[in-house]
């Protein structure tokens, strides 16, 4: 594979940023509970340069596996592009009960409202599946 002779070795610089970014997403998750970081810091009895230590392994790992995504993406020559499906707010509530749909399955809502008048027994299962069409 022509990616087998890359290599992986990220800098200094780009471990200290990954370092950064995954301290600056847990300062985040943390204001997100009302927890303030420096309180963290002591409830959990360590400090900051202890936790870039704890946090320089993933980080690297982290920083290898971006190197090799981007060289998988040169060497196969992937295009990248901006181009995803949107739609209005209200077509999506409507068609899939979401704002956020998963369209990869087509699971969109139906109207089941047939269903009550069988539940109902005011029609027969043969009645009612002579002209149902599911979605």
């Amino acid at each position: 594979m022509a990616c087998d002779s890359l290599d992986f070795t990220p800098s200094e610089i780009q471990i200290e940023s990954e370092i950064d970014q995954q301290l600056a997403n847990m300062r985040a998750q943390l204001a997100q509970q009302g927890i303030p970081y420096e309180e963290y810091i002591k409830l959990t009895g360590g400090d900051e340069a202890k936790m870039m230590e704890e946090a320089k392994e993933p980080a690297l790992r982290q920083v290898r596996m971006d190197l090799a995504v981007a060289a998988i993406i040169k060497a196969e020559n992937i295009e990248v592009t901006e181009d995803f499906p949107r739609m209005p707010y209200a077509e999506a509530i409507d068609r899939f009960g979401s704002d956020k749909p998963d369209i990869r399955f087509g699971f969109e809502l139906c109207d089941l409202s047939v269903f009550k008048d069988i539940i109902n027994n005011r029609v027969s299962h043969a009645e009612l599946f002579e002209n149902f069409r599911i979605c």
